[in-house]
C-alpha cells in the first residue's frame, strides 16, 4: 500500500479486509508516510495472522519515482526486508533502518532535514534580496560550495523563478 495516511491504511488493510484476504506467509508492505504507531499496530496484527509486515516510506518525490531512484526507508524484521529487496530494487535504493516503525521515524528525520534546509535557503535568498543581491547570481555562486544541496539546486531554482506551485 501507499495511501494518504495511517487511518486510510488501517481502513484498507483491516476494515476493508485486504490483510485478511492475503495468504498466510504473505508480506504486507506499507510504503505510505504514516505515524510509526499505526505501522507498529498493523505489524502486530499481521504477525498474529501469520504474515510479515514492513513499513517502507519513500523519499525522492515524483522525479525519484519516475527515475526509479527513490530512497526507501524500511522498518521491520530483517528476513522480511530480504524478501522485499528485489521488489524495492525496481523502485530505488532500500535501506533497512531497524524494527517496525523505524522506516517511518527515518522518514520523519528526512523531512526534518529537508524542511529545515528549504527554510534556510529561503531565508538566505530573502537576506540577499534585501541587500540588492541577484537571487540567480547568488544561487549560481553557492552551487559547488559547502552550501550546495539538492534543495538549493531544485527549490532554489524555483525560488529564483518565483515558482511556488506545489510539485
Amino acid at each position: 500500500t501507499m495511501l494518504l495516511d495511517g487511518p486510510a491504511t488501517h481502513t484498507v488493510l483491516i476494515d476493508q479486509g485486504a490483510m485478511a484476504a492475503s495468504s498466510t506467509g504473505a508480506l504486507i508492505i506499507n510504503m505510505g508516510s504514516v505515524d510509526p504507531a499505526t505501522d507498529r499496530s498493523l505489524a502486530a496484527l499481521a504477525t498474529a495472522e501469520g504474515r510479515a509486515y514492513l513499513d517502507a516510506p519513500v523519499s525522492g518525490g515524483v522525479a525519484g519515482a519516475e527515475a526509479a531512484s527513490l530512497a526507501i526507508l524500511v522498518g521491520g524484521e530483517a528476513e522480511a526486508f530480504a524478501r522485499a529487496e528485489p521488489g524495492f530494487a525496481a523502485l530505488g535504493r532500500a535501506t533497512h533502518q531497524g524494527p517496525t516503525g523505524a522506516g517511518q521515524v527515518a522518514k520523519l528525520a528526512n523531512q526534518l532535514i529537508v524542511a529545515s534546509t528549504i527554510g534556510a535557503v529561503a531565508e538566505a535568498f530573502a537576506l540577499a534580496n534585501s541587500a540588492g543581491c541577484d537571487p540567480a547570481a547568488l544561487r549560481s555562486a553557492l552551487m559547488g560550495g559547502f552550501a550546495d544541496s539538492r534543495i538549493l539546486e531544485l527549490h532554489g531554482a524555483r525560488m529564483v523563478a518565483a515558482d511556488y506551485a506545489p510539485g
